[in-house]
């Protein structure tokens, strides 16, 4: 039995929570090995025919999420122009050490990603399935030729082949919690020699190009 067939059952079963019922002799749980059970399972299931049917269910399911991902919930569009700014900088909880047990950092420190490093592409935040946003962020992309197209709903291979360019998704809406961005259209950049983000949700106009 194929190595990919365990991980798909295990995969099936943690979404699905389908009773197959029991095949074979039942033990405690503790006296029996998972692996062997999952075999039996996995040989009955393909004896039946239900093994094939369940590996189109989950391969269409994946298919369907990489395609069009779920909208990250409670991202409104933007109603009203609204700017602030993110302060990316880190504090340390805890003291940290090598795998030599030195300390390289201590409880208390703070460090700051872009005292090191500058974001040098903008990021714009779109509802992929309303035109006038991603109007917008052609918009902004075009005024320097530079930003990074990140949605919150939609189908990001399908804007890439719309735009010709790679498209991005906030996948369970990290980046944007992160951020406080509750509203989109929004942009995302770093104003020169500044050590925080400006973050502004704006509204975008049919007219943009």
């Amino acid at each position: 039995m194929p190595r990919a067939l365990i991980f798909l059952f295990l995969v099936f079963f943690t979404a699905e929570s389908k009773d197959l019922g029991i095949f074979g002799e039942t033990f405690q749980i503790l006296e029996k090995d998972l692996l062997e059970e999952i075999m039996l399972k996995l040989k009955e299931m393909e004896r039946t025919g239900k093994l094939e049917t369940e590996k189109e269910k989950v391969e269409r399911r994946v298919k369907e999420m990489i395609l069009h991902p779920y909208p990250i919930a409670d991202i409104a569009h933007t109603q009203s122009r609204k700017e602030y700014t993110f302060d990316p900088t880190i504090a340390v909880t805890r003291d940290l050490s090598d795998h030599r047990g030195r300390i390289f950092a201590h409880r208390g420190m703070r460090f700051n990603p872009l005292d090191k490093i500058n974001m040098s592409k903008p990021l714009l935040f779109i509802d992929g399935d309303d035109a006038t946003h991603i109007k917008w962020a052609i918009s902004k992309i075009n005024e320097n030729n530079l930003g990074k197209i990140i949605l919150v709903k939609g189908s990001p291979p399908d804007l890439q082949k719309q735009l010709h360019r790679e498209v991005y998704f906030d996948q369970q809406g990290l980046i944007t919690a992160k951020l406080g961005i509750r509203h989109v259209p929004a942009i995302v950049f770093q104003k020169t020699g500044k050590k925080v983000l400006t973050v502004i949700e704006e509204v975008p106009t049919e007219e943009e190009n």
